[in-house]
């Protein structure tokens, strides 16, 4: 796909107001059960997978990435678009998230919609990130220069990152300010800074949450070859639903591997994992309004419940059809 066709691929993404954000405001070797006596009552045997749990734990840990010391995820229904694969391919992609989406419990929108999620293939996934930001800079709203810096110069053949809105644990929106009023009645300046009109009564809770409002998955064309659709709609499912940290993904056990196993000469995983699926669950299933590090708790135990009752397999089937050569909008 040349340049001239990326071009116009993209033009009405850029200039048509595409997205749900306004340019300018925008997871023993066998299963071991202890015998604990209680000298004042009968035997309880207590059973564990103790192997199990500490994967869960490094699992959550490795992928998990947090905004202001809490951990994202979308209140808006969710609403994914694929560009730069032939049309049938960029629907198929798209649909897959929403079939993730919808397993993991997060409300998504009806075709017809504004997308917040937005997959990008391209021949060159640098370009398209310098070109976003010149046209579109809302879509960087949040990110500082060595943020943007470090995403352009990753290494890899995935650009992914969030657009992330502070709210009221209520879900009220913050106001901008800049500027406070001293005791004494002068203004002081304080910088780029967001006010809450609310008080949440709670001793854990916190005041405020963090909501996406964006989430943006550039692939560079070349790395996508011979993969299905299944595991290129399910990376982007991974990277979009949550913010995840793809490089400390722990290899064979996450989808989020992808293109690190396949570099190293590893078999990949061939969709969403058994830890994928029940991670995402997690997220959207634990309370976001507390701090970061009580919610990666509940994350861990919800994830580590639900291997531990099911098969822990993925609740999405697969849809096989590679990528090949024939990769553009023809």
């Amino acid at each position: 796909m040349g340049r001239g066709r990326l071009t116009a691929l993209l033009v009405p993404l850029l200039l048509a107001g595409t997205t749900a954000v306004d340019a300018q405001e925008i997871a023993t070797d066998s299963t071991r059960a202890e015998a604990i006596q209680d000298p004042d009552g009968p035997e309880i045997v207590v059973t564990g997978d103790r192997n199990r749990d500490r994967a869960v734990q490094r699992y959550v840990s490795a992928i998990t990435v947090r905004t202001r010391e809490q951990i994202a995820r979308f209140a808006d229904a969710v609403c994914p678009a694929s560009f730069g694969l032939r049309a049938r391919d960029n629907i198929r992609v798209a649909d897959r998230v929403r079939e993730v989406a919808r397993a993991a419990g997060i409300r998504v929108a009806s075709q017809n919609c504004r997308p917040n999620i937005l997959i990008l293939i391209a021949e060159n996934g640098e370009d398209v990130l310098a070109g976003l930001r010149r046209r579109r800079p809302g879509f960087f709203t949040g990110l500082g220069l060595t943020e943007i810096r470090h995403l352009a110069q990753a290494d890899g053949p995935v650009h992914a990152w969030q657009v992330v809105e502070e709210r009221g644990a209520d879900g009220r929106t913050t106001e901008s300010i800049a500027f406070i009023r001293s005791p004494n009645g002068t203004l002081m300046y304080i910088g780029a800074s967001r006010q809450l009109n609310t008080l949440v009564a709670s001793r854990l809770g916190r005041t405020v949450r963090q909501d996406l409002a964006l989430s943006v998955v550039i692939f560079d064309v070349d790395a996508l070859d011979g993969l299905t659709l299944t595991q290129i709609g399910d990376y982007a499912a991974m990277r979009a639903l949550a913010p995840t940290d793809s490089d400390r993904a722990p290899s064979g056990r996450t989808i989020l591997a992808l293109f690190k196993d396949r570099h190293a000469g590893a078999a990949p995983a061939d969709a969403l994992t058994g830890l994928d699926s029940a991670y995402l669950r997690a997220v959207y299933g634990t309370d976001n309004r507390v701090g970061g590090w009580m919610q990666q708790a509940n994350i861990v135990r919800a994830v580590d419940r639900e291997l531990a009752n099911a098969a822990g397999e993925s609740e999405v089937s697969p849809i096989p059809t590679r990528v090949a050569a024939n990769r553009s909008n023809r």
